[in-house]
């Protein structure tokens, strides 16, 4: 059966609280899903060895926190998780789930904006993903932009047309010029940059 680092008992140099919360995080969000997996998992939650304010830390510090609840109840060992931490990591989901459908109701509009335009723009990355069944759980996955392909030739087109929907450029010092990119725009009250 797999076993994880500080997750061992019988460990023969001290790893890191961080290191632990790691592996861990790790253990969760794999593929595998063999009983003896699941089983380390489990062993690991109940132990009492995991410092649950650094998994949550080392979650947070990586987006990861309602994509680790999500693989813990697909797992079904969320129900074995301190009260505490279930109420958190249910309630990061609940509020991750409640953002990315706000968020694609803005790309529709942005969308429905471009085709106002005559532009039909392709959905790029975490945004084509909010269309798509890529993920079991919709809410699972952290997104912080609305990444939008538009022809070359219609990009300031498109550009101005977002400008009327009320978003304004975001003002990060760099050159956009020669950039691939335009630069990117944000609506006041609004999560998704575009």
């Amino acid at each position: 059966r797999p076993e994880f680092s500080g997750m061992r008992g019988n460990q023969t140099a001290p790893v890191s609280a961080y290191r632990h919360a790691f592996d861990f995080i790790c253990g969760c969000l794999s593929v595998g899903n063999e009983l003896s997996w699941s089983s380390a998992l489990h062993d690991a939650i109940v132990s009492g060895r995991l410092e649950w304010g650094r998994v949550l830390h080392t979650a947070n510090a990586q987006f990861l926190s309602p994509t680790l609840w999500a693989a813990l109840q697909q797992r079904g060992l969320a129900a074995y998780l301190p009260a505490d931490i279930q109420d958190y990591l249910a309630k990061i989901h609940e509020l991750n789930l409640v953002r990315n459908e706000h968020l694609r109701k803005q790309a529709l509009e942005a969308v429905r904006a471009l085709n106002d335009v005559g532009v039909k723009p392709l959905l790029l990355k975490g945004t084509a993903h909010l269309f798509l069944d890529t993920y079991d759980d919709p809410g699972s996955r952290v997104m912080q932009d609305l990444d939008i392909l538009v022809p070359k030739d219609k990009a300031i087109a498109c550009w101005d047309r977002l400008l009327c929907q009320g978003y304004s450029p975001i003002k990060s010092g760099r050159d956009f010029s020669s950039h691939h990119h335009l630069e990117p725009l944000r609506r006041a009250g609004e999560y998704g940059t575009t």
